[in-house]
């Protein structure tokens, strides 16, 4: 048994195209985007042939960390059905026939070509800029495109002062609008108190 955050909560409904978690540690950000990830398939926005990437700063962020967690949230709920595991080829097929890629953001230019329905970008802060723009053209199907199918870009990071995140997600003079954008932030303190679920 575990208690979500209100942040955590509403960030499992929210279908806007790009959703943020800023939070320091232990504040719960990749078990937010976990849940967010499970609601898409338990609500049948990930289906079969669906494909989800995720990227992280390095391989051993995503492995000690990311990897970690997703693997604990969905092994726990029986969606893992097989694992790849090693460097550069990380992979999770989940039931129902929907692909989890783990790829590091060291060299953006390899993440090109990676279409899928969603993005994950964990730490994005210590990630360049131009891994969200490359990834954020890879947020599309193969195929015929259905009129009802879900595209998302997720990111959670720890803050980092006035960096690329704060232009983009954070300043409301630059920012996305409301419509497209879902920002979340919660302080180590606020989850403490809450007693989060946490990464």
């Amino acid at each position: 048994k575990f208690n979500l955050a209100e942040q955590q909560r509403h960030l499992y409904w929210d279908d806007r195209r790009f959703l943020v978690y800023i939070g320091g540690r232990g504040t719960g950000k990749s078990t937010a985007a976990c849940m967010r990830i499970l609601g898409m398939i338990q609500r049948g926005e990930l289906r079969a042939g669906s494909r989800v990437v995720v990227i992280g700063p390095d391989y051993t962020q995503l492995s000690d960390g990311t990897l970690k967690t997703f693997d604990y949230w969905f092994n726990n709920l029986g969606l893992i059905e097989h694992k790849v595991d090693g460097m550069g080829r990380i992979r999770r097929d989940l039931r129902g026939g929907i692909e989890v890629l783990f790829r590091s953001g060291m060299v953006p230019e390899q993440t090109r070509s990676k279409e899928c329905q969603v993005v994950w970008l964990d730490e994005a802060a210590q990630m360049d800029e131009s891994i969200f723009t490359l990834t954020n053209a890879n947020v599309r199907s193969t195929g015929i495109r259905s009129d009802d199918t879900s595209y998302q870009t997720i990111i959670t990071s720890t803050p980092r002062g006035k960096n690329w995140l704060w232009r983009r997600f954070v300043n409301p003079e630059t920012r996305f609008g409301e419509d497209k954008l879902g920002y979340y932030h919660m302080t180590t303190v606020d989850a403490e108190e809450q007693g989060v679920a946490r990464d």
